[in-house]
């Protein structure tokens, strides 16, 4: 049983394929009673990139106060700002200015 009681199943397979090492990062969090967490963060840009993105994602979106707002347009910002937050993290974690299309 998940936090949001909600009765359900999470089931998932990965592959690396030909490569020696796997990149790619799933995270489940269901343990919060007001919603469900999925995200597959994909390693094209490094193991550590995904790795990073699987550790800093859902705080920045859940730091946003509008997150848990009645209102599902506050809630999808604030989850587009936590995308924008973590991805500025990690730019300033790379010593990098990579520009952002938003």
């Amino acid at each position: 049983m998940s936090g949001i009681g909600i009765d359900f199943q999470v089931f998932y397979d990965s592959a690396q394929g030909g490569r020696d090492y796997m990149e790619d990062v799933l995270s489940v969090d269901s343990a919060h009673r007001d919603f469900a967490f999925f995200a597959v963060f994909d390693g094209h840009g490094g193991a550590e990139a995904a790795r990073f993105a699987d550790k800093h994602l859902l705080g920045q979106i859940t730091r946003c106060p509008k997150f848990w707002s009645e209102d599902d347009t506050d809630v999808i910002r604030s989850i587009k700002e936590g995308f924008v937050n973590t991805h500025h993290m990690m730019a300033n974690v790379v010593g990098t200015n990579i520009i952002l299309n938003t």
